[in-house]
């Protein structure tokens, strides 16, 4: 609601023409972890970043299942409270109704993406965060860490550049914001 908000509140300030508009930017806190369900609805609020501490034993259980070498390694970083994969465990352990419900786990700028474009995807950068799952390397989702970890890596959405076009923006999100549909 606050973007719609916004996105019409710039355009009529600004006096530019939705028409005019070719592109938008989305970035919003980051990172953090929001399951959403098939429909695309939020199941929970999200989980945020480092101030977020509640996924600590999972931040010990995953580094000692697989290694903080190995995670070191693929992730380029180790594991703590800005990492979204022990707070992806730490949902599954203590939300398992709303985990088993979950059809793709984004953050917030993702989401706002979806709103936008009814598209699934997430930027490299912002899947960086998503570790141990993330195989910064070779910029993919890591199938193996995923599997020891009990998280399906279907989950994810797809990983895109930060630079590429997502979609275009739906009938219903140009209804909402103000901006052109396409």
């Amino acid at each position: 609601k606050e973007f719609a908000y916004i996105s019409r509140a710039l355009i009529e300030r600004s006096r530019v023409k939705p028409g005019e508009i070719k592109a938008v930017g989305v970035s919003a806190l980051s990172p953090d972890m929001l399951p959403v369900d098939r429909d695309g609805t939020p199941l929970r609020p999200a989980i945020l970043y480092g101030i977020d501490t509640r996924a600590s034993k999972e931040i010990a259980y995953l580094t000692e299942l697989i290694g903080e070498d190995r995670i070191s390694k693929v992730c380029w970083s180790t594991l703590s409270s800005q990492s979204v994969g022990p707070k992806i465990l730490w949902f599954k352990n203590n939300e398992p109704d709303l985990y088993s419900r979950t059809d793709k786990i984004l953050t917030a700028t993702n989401y706002l993406v979806f709103k936008l474009t009814g598209n699934y995807v997430i930027d490299f950068h912002s899947a960086s965060f998503f570790a141990p799952f993330m195989d910064v390397n070779r910029r993919e989702w890591h199938e193996g860490f995923c599997e020891i970890a009990g998280v399906s890596k279907d989950l994810f959405p797809p990983i895109c550049s930060p630079v590429d076009i997502a979609g275009e923006v739906t009938v219903d999100a140009a209804r909402e914001t103000g901006l052109s549909p396409g």
